[in-house]
């Protein structure tokens, strides 16, 4: 498949500055980037997903989404574009740019999934059939790039036909085929009713994993009979067997369930309300609530307005019975808390210590830590140096190129060669010079 233009992982496992932005109007290669963080991080704030996204991954917006991260791979299609194998549309990214920043809050598939023609087309492929290629994308219309004949840089190849042989879905046209990895062919997409447990659905379809097995089926317009919130367009939840838009106040509201269910707590409402589902008894269903100001009684974070956390919830150890907490501002470090429960009260840059019950800043450079166990070291260019699960050790930061390693969390590149030279070798990946 083509990659996304926005490479971020969530997320929303979750994967998230605010400023101007460019109004809709093209946007300059060089700006590409930011003008995304903007857009990312304006559409979380309006839709009151920034708070709950910082609280969970101990990050600010800025911090999440890093324009000189790897995983970005901005750096890349950049030096692709100004070496003449990618081109880059400035007026598709600038419509791009404006279809985040006015999306439905409900609809974030459609933000970091199934994103627009104009997000997927920003960047296209322009090497010819048997031309370098660093990156699938850089291949023209019909190609892909195949590392069969030469590692790093590979070669742009015609696709595999319905039939042939394949290791990854790259290596089929994406609008026609898919490799079905069991038995390792280019097959046809299914259609509607058809099993998508090993291949993807044609144009349009959504693979519904809540049927067993998954099938194919078109996403319903509000008012359609569902089964799920997955067989509703975006920005719709199936409540009471029909697909809907987010509830008013006093209204019905379903939170759904397994991995529904986020979207659930965040989008079931209308902004400034909460779907009242009991999750502790299972319930699945609610009505919509007003938001709750500090001081009120509360079970759940997502009850209470944004910036304030559910404080003091507990659970009875021989009825479990749920004691409510209220509604309050996130505790400050030294603030005494529960930490046997995921659910958040301290602030977004701290985490309970299970051993004090009390916020904790996340160990950062030479400060200790245990190996294997939470917190860890905080930031991705640290480690922690004892190596040995359950052993105590001290947060250093991740080694360069060509130091002694003997694994591969040591290393910046993630890369360490062991039982070879037992150095930090340069990233995996196929880079372009």
């Amino acid at each position: 498949m083509r990659r996304k233009m926005f490479v971020l992982a969530m997320l929303l496992a979750l994967g998230f500055v605010f400023g101007c932005s460019s109004g809709g109007g093209p946007v300059k290669l060089e700006n590409i980037c930011e003008e995304m963080k903007a857009a990312m991080c304006s559409y979380l704030k309006r839709c009151d997903i920034e708070w709950f996204l910082q609280v969970a991954t101990h990050e600010t917006c800025d911090q999440m989404i890093k324009c000189d991260d790897d995983d970005m791979e901005f750096d890349e299609m950049t030096k692709a574009v100004e070496a003449g194998r990618m081109a880059y549309d400035a007026d598709l990214a600038g419509k791009c740019l404006r279809l985040i920043r006015t999306a439905e809050c409900a609809d974030v598939e459609g933000i970091f999934e199934n994103m627009s023609e104009e997000c997927e087309n920003v960047f296209s492929g322009l090497v010819a059939q048997d031309g370098d290629c660093y990156q699938e994308e850089e291949c023209a219309g019909g190609l892909y790039c195949d590392e069969t004949v030469s590692e790093c840089p590979g070669q742009c190849q015609p696709y595999q036909g319905l039939g042939d042989t394949c290791d990854d879905s790259s290596e089929c046209d994406p609008d026609a085929a898919d490799c079905n990895w069991q038995e390792g062919v280019c097959v046809e997409l299914v259609g509607t009713g058809e099993n998508c447990d090993y291949v993807d659905c044609a144009a349009g379809l959504v693979c519904d994993h809540n049927s067993k097995p998954a099938v194919c089926l078109a996403p319903a317009p509000e008012g359609s009979d569902c089964t799920s919130s997955r067989g509703c367009l975006g920005g719709l939840q199936c409540v009471d067997g029909k697909c809907a838009g987010p509830a008013g106040a006093g209204q019905e509201c379903n939170i759904g369930e397994g991995f529904e269910r986020f979207m659930g707590f965040m989008f079931a409402c209308e902004l400034g309300y909460y779907c009242d589902a009991d999750v502790f008894l299972q319930q699945s269903s609610g009505t919509c609530q007003s938001k709750k100001a500090s001081g009120s009684e509360c079970i759940l974070f997502h009850e209470c307005n944004s910036g304030l956390l559910c404080i003091g919830m507990q659970i009875n150890e021989q009825t479990f019975k749920v004691i409510p907490g209220s509604c309050g501002k996130p505790l400050e470090a030294g603030a005494s808390c529960n930490p046997d429960f995921e659910f958040p009260e301290c602030d977004w840059d701290l985490y309970c210590d299970g051993h004090t019950s009390v916020c904790t800043v996340f160990p950062g450079i030479g400060d200790p830590c245990v190996y294997g166990n939470d917190p860890g070291c905080f930031g991705g260019d640290l480690y922690c140096d004892s190596l040995a699960l359950g052993v105590p050790g001290v947060c250093q930061q991740k080694k360069p190129d060509g130091s002694d390693c003997t694994t591969y969390e040591e290393c910046q590149s993630h890369n360490c060669d062991i039982d070879g030279t037992d150095t930090c070798l340069p990233d995996e990946r196929c880079t372009a010079p």
